[in-house]
C-alpha cells in the first residue's frame, strides 16, 4: 500500500510546468484518503537561474558515477533523505518536452503497481501515450527510481522556461486522475481491468548527421517535425539539408519516433528517440 506520493517539479530548471504545480500543490495539498500527498521543487538553483541543470542532467545522476562532485549529486544526496519510506513511496517527476509529445507516461520501472495506475490512466485517453524506457529499476540513473514505485510525466509541445496554461491544466488533471486511482487502489474498490494496452519501447536515440567538428550538417526534415509516435516509412525521407536535399535514413525505418527534435538533447547528440511499438495483454 502507498503511503505517501511525492510530487517533483523541476528536476530541470527550465521546465516551468513542473515548477509551478510543485508549488502550487505545497500551498493547496491534495487530500487523498488513504494517502498523504507531498511535493517539492528538486533542483532549486538552476530553476532559480532557469536552467536545465547546474553541472549534470539532474535526471541522469541517480547512481552515476559521472555525477560525482557536481551539484546535482548533492542534490540527489538531499532527495534521498527526504524519501523515508522508499517501498511504501510513489514519485511522480513532472516533466516538459519541445516535441510533440502531448500527455506521456515514461515507465522506467518494472513493479505492478507503477504499470497499474499508468495503463488505467492512459486507457482511453486521446493524446496520451505510455513510452517504457530501454533499461528499467536501477539500471537507470532517473530521479523517479528513488523510490520502489515511481514514473514520469512529461507534457509538450513546451517551450523552455515557458508558464503554458494548457500543457498547466494537462498535467494537472492527469495528477488527479492518478490520485483518484491509487485511492482507490488503496482501499481495494478498483475493478478489474483486462485487456491488450498498446505502448511504445525505448530502442535507441538517432542523432543528427554531424561534420567531423561535431556540427549539426543536416535539419530533420520538415514532415517529420511534430510526427511522434507515428511510423517513419522506408520512402520518406528523414533529414533535410538546405537548399532542398531530402536525406533518407535506414535505421529510422520501420520504427515510431518520439522526442522528435527535443531541444534539450541537441547537447546530447540526439535528434530523435525510435521505438517499436507493442502490446502487453495483462489483467489488473
Amino acid at each position: 500500500m502507498i503511503e505517501e506520493v511525492l510530487v517533483i517539479g523541476g528536476t530541470h530548471g527550465n521546465e516551468m510546468v513542473g515548477v509551478f504545480l510543485a508549488d502550487y500543490l505545497k500551498k493547496n495539498p491534495y487530500k487523498a484518503e488513504s494517502f498523504t500527498v507531498r511535493s517539492l521543487i528538486a533542483n532549486e538553483e538552476a530553476a532559480r537561474l532557469k536552467k536545465r541543470y547546474i553541472d549534470f542532467d539532474l535526471n541522469r545522476a541517480v547512481r552515476a558515477e559521472e555525477a560525482r562532485g557536481s551539484h546535482e549529486e548533492r542534490v540527489v544526496e538531499r532527495l534521498q533523505k527526504q524519501i523515508h519510506k522508499p517501498e511504501k513511496t510513489l514519485i511522480i517527476d513532472l516533466h516538459t518536452t519541445t516535441a510533440n509529445m502531448g500527455v506521456t507516461y515514461i515507465l522506467t520501472r518494472s513493479d505492478p503497481l507503477t504499470k497499474e495506475l499508468i495503463f488505467r490512466a492512459q486507457r482511453g485517453q486521446a493524446g496520451e501515450f505510455v513510452l517504457e524506457t530501454k533499461e528499467l529499476d536501477d539500471k537507470t540513473h532517473f530521479v523517479n527510481t528513488m523510490a520502489d514505485h515511481g514514473f514520469m510525466i512529461e507534457v509538450g509541445p513546451v517551450p523552455q522556461n515557458y508558464l503554458c496554461t494548457k500543457s498547466i491544466e494537462k498535467t494537472w488533471y492527469t495528477l488527479l486522475r492518478i490520485f483518484d486511482l491509487l485511492d482507490k487502489k488503496n482501499q481495494g474498490l478498483l475493478p478489474s481491468l483486462k485487456g491488450n494496452f498498446n505502448y511504445f519501447k525505448e530502442l535507441s536515440f538517432l542523432d543528427f548527421p554531424r561534420d567531423a567538428a561535431g556540427e549539426i550538417q543536416a535539419l530533420l526534415h520538415p514532415n517529420l517535425i511534430g510526427r511522434d509516435y507515428q511510423l517513419i516509412k522506408e520512402d520518406e525521407p528523414v533529414f533535410y539539408q538546405l537548399p532542398d536535399e531530402p536525406i533518407y535514413e535506414k535505421a529510422a525505418s520501420g520504427y515510431y519516433a518520439t522526442f522528435i527534435n527535443e531541444a534539450a538533447y541537441y547537447e546530447k547528440n540526439m535528434a530523435m528517440m525510435l521505438c517499436e511499438r507493442r502490446v502487453l495483454s495483462e489483467e489488473f
